[in-house]
């Protein structure tokens, strides 16, 4: 391929592109750049924006998903502790029929023990929710008494002596 050849398959791509043609100087040869330190037609990042591109697979619809979804989750590990906590303190008021509790002081007694055993005491004090303690006999793993205590309330009840495995329950408070 001769100069011309070359020089003619120059001018030929610049005018395609829309570059516009070669020019000449006075002392014959060529300047590629028109007077500007950049050509006419800008080449920079979106030069390709309008080329066809096959459509990519459906991989990034599930990892848009799963990426919306992860903040939602850590959100719940603490709304829903909270939620709870609301509803135990008072804050959100019962919408549910709920059987009431007993009042404090109530005590559900095994039958196998004499109530006139029950020489020590048991001093229980609930500050924000409700209680229910269960006494259980180590040894045998058998039920010994049961005593149902309201939030905000202090209670000495009667007990049998002897060592006990103790129990707790904080049911959720009712208003």
């Amino acid at each position: 391929m001769g100069i011309d050849d070359r020089d003619y398959m120059r001018d030929r791509y610049r005018k395609r592109r829309g570059l516009g043609g070669t020019r000449w100087n006075d002392k014959k040869s060529r300047s590629e750049h028109d007077g500007l330190w950049f050509s006419e037609k800008n080449q920079g990042f979106d030069y390709q924006k309008n080329r066809w591109r096959p459509k990519s697979s459906g991989a990034p619809r599930w990892r848009s998903a799963v990426a919306s979804l992860i903040p939602i989750l850590c959100l719940l590990t603490y709304v829903i502790p909270m939620w709870r906590d609301m509803k135990r303190s008072g804050w959100i008021p019962d919408t549910d029929v709920e059987i009431p509790f007993p009042e404090s002081g109530s005590v559900t007694v095994n039958r196998s023990i004499d109530p006139r055993s029950a020489t020590s005491s048991l001093k229980v004090v609930t500050d924000m929710g409700n209680a229910v303690i269960q006494l259980y006999d180590p040894a045998t793993d058998t039920h010994v008494i049961s005593v149902y205590v309201r939030r905000g309330d202090e209670v000495t009840i009667p007990v049998p002596p002897g060592t006990y495995r103790n129990q707790t329950f904080s049911p959720p408070a009712t208003n």
